[in-house]
């Protein structure tokens, strides 16, 4: 009999613990599922880092907030840079060469002063602008006069994404976009391998020189619609 009484008594402790975790877990469980039911408030996030991506831990974007005014207009820009380190440590370094830096600038913000509005010029984060500072950008002005009202930007830029160090690497031809002032964003009109020149020629022409593998070439557009007007190869140099 002493044995029995044994056994009911272990089981009857066995029942007991069994039925504590499973109040515990229960108890857990819908304490939990209580608290997912309150909003998450993340931490504030600055506008021009809304889209598509918010900085990690090894990349942060930075306002440029040097900008500058476009002659005879009331539009100011500025540069938005992504960092290889966090922009909350305020560091940005820069280092020697080409297309994979540091610091690179990936998109442009236009403000206009008579009103405050303000617009991005290009969507997203996946291109590397050809300009450390917006005083580097190619300007179109209304005439060849000085001080001439600027009416629109040639901007250099080539697609790019981050290498598995967190570096911004370029890839595919560079591009050239126009941005005429008051409109939405930035448009292409042109590309080649290697652009290495981009000059206005009076009030309605922009001549481009570029390169396609070992030859260069010379190409002409209309400042009123950034169409090609003429486009021919340079000669070698004579012997």
């Amino acid at each position: 009999m002493g044995d029995s009484n044994r056994f009911f008594l272990w089981l009857w402790r066995f029942n007991a613990l069994f039925l504590a975790l499973l109040g515990a877990f229960l108890a857990i469980f819908i304490v939990a599922n209580f608290l997912q039911s309150f909003p998450v408030h993340n931490d504030p996030v600055d506008n021009f880092l809304a889209a598509p991506q918010a900085p990690t831990e090894d990349v942060g974007y930075d306002l440029n907030g040097s900008g500058t005014a476009l002659e005879g207009t009331s539009v100011v820009l500025f540069t938005l840079q992504r960092s290889a380190v966090p922009s909350a440590e305020n560091t940005l370094r820069v280092s020697s060469g080409g297309r994979g830096r540091d610091v690179n600038t990936v998109n442009l913000l236009v403000v206009d002063g008579a009103n405050a509005s303000s617009h991005w010029l290009f969507k997203g984060l996946d291109r590397i602008v050809s300009a450390d500072s917006v005083d580097q950008l190619k300007t179109v002005t209304e005439s060849d006069a000085p001080k001439s009202p600027v009416v629109a930007l040639v901007i250099e830029a080539f697609a790019a994404r981050p290498d598995k160090a967190g570096i911004l690497k370029a890839y595919g031809p560079d591009t050239l976009y126009f941005y005429r002032l008051g409109a939405d964003e930035a448009v292409k009109f042109f590309s080649a391998p290697n652009i290495r020149s981009i000059i206005q020629i009076g009030a309605d022409r922009i001549l481009v020189l570029y390169e396609n593998g070992h030859a260069m070439s010379a190409a002409t557009f209309s400042t009123k619609d950034f169409k090609l007007v003429g486009q021919s190869p340079v000669p070698s140099v004579p012997k």
